[in-house]
């Protein structure tokens, strides 16, 4: 289960860190937060600029790559998923209409990354163990280890 905008999240607090050589001071990056369809942030990290997007819905995705192909080139990292309102309320959810049980749904995602110690990828022990085992090994042999397919499957109603 996710809430839209939290890989997005989880990619700045490292970018930041790799662009700037500190640590985010706060590690909420609100505007990723929230249930828009579309959500922005652009910042200067260091000495670059950068732009990142989280989009739910695959009609708002499509309008984002419109976008792009229109010649917008101020993102550098788009999250997309698919289910509108994010897998928090998609398809492996109990399904409600309710927005307010959603919404108690994402503030319980964001009250545990609050508590969290590891709050940055890039100090999170699995990954770190993870990109030691694969360091130098050819991108075929990580691919293998970490791929996935996906099937048609009926909509829920």
């Amino acid at each position: 289960m996710g809430a839209s905008g939290g890989v997005a999240e989880a990619v700045y607090r490292t970018l930041y860190y790799k662009l700037t050589g500190k640590q985010m001071v706060n590690f909420k990056v609100t505007a990723l937060r929230g249930n828009k369809a579309v959500k922005e942030i652009h910042a200067k990290l260091g000495k670059t600029k950068i732009g990142f997007a989280a989009v739910n819905g695959m009609a708002n995705a499509f309008d984002l790559i419109k976008q792009i192909k229109a010649g917008r080139d101020d993102l550098h990292f788009i999250e997309v998923m698919a289910c509108p309102g994010s897998c928090i309320s998609g398809g492996g959810q109990p399904l409600t209409k309710n927005a307010e049980a959603v919404k108690a749904r994402m503030k319980t995602l964001y009250d545990i990354d609050e508590k969290e110690s590891i709050k940055v990828a890039h100090k999170n022990p699995s990954v770190i163990d993870l990109l030691d085992k694969y360091q130098g090994r050819e991108y075929e042999s990580f691919r293998e280890n970490f791929k996935t397919s996906f099937r048609p499957r009926e909509v829920m109603r």
